[in-house]
């Protein structure tokens, strides 16, 4: 579930806690969820992964085709040999 500022909120043990859609996606990779998509742009929305494509405008389009009321997040999952800083 969304609210009006993009934050997730999730249940956990009975408490509400928010997280921003990037929260979302590093927990997924710490669980070896995104292996699948290494060197594809994903398009994520209400915490599902809707589109995975070469270049980031086409996983855009398919995501706001299957659900143009709401603005996806995009991101490239990197390879491992990716440092983040």
């Amino acid at each position: 579930m969304r609210d009006t500022n993009g934050l997730y909120i999730h249940q956990d043990s009975g408490i509400n806690t928010m997280k921003s859609a990037f929260e979302h996606v590093m927990e997924m990779g710490t669980k070896n969820e995104l292996s699948q998509y290494v060197g594809y742009w994903i398009a994520i929305v209400d915490n599902r992964i809707v589109a995975q494509e070469k270049d980031a405008r086409t996983a855009y389009r398919k995501a706001k085709d299957q659900h143009p009321s709401k603005v996806p997040f995009i991101m490239k999952v990197p390879t491992e040999d990716v440092m983040l800083l």
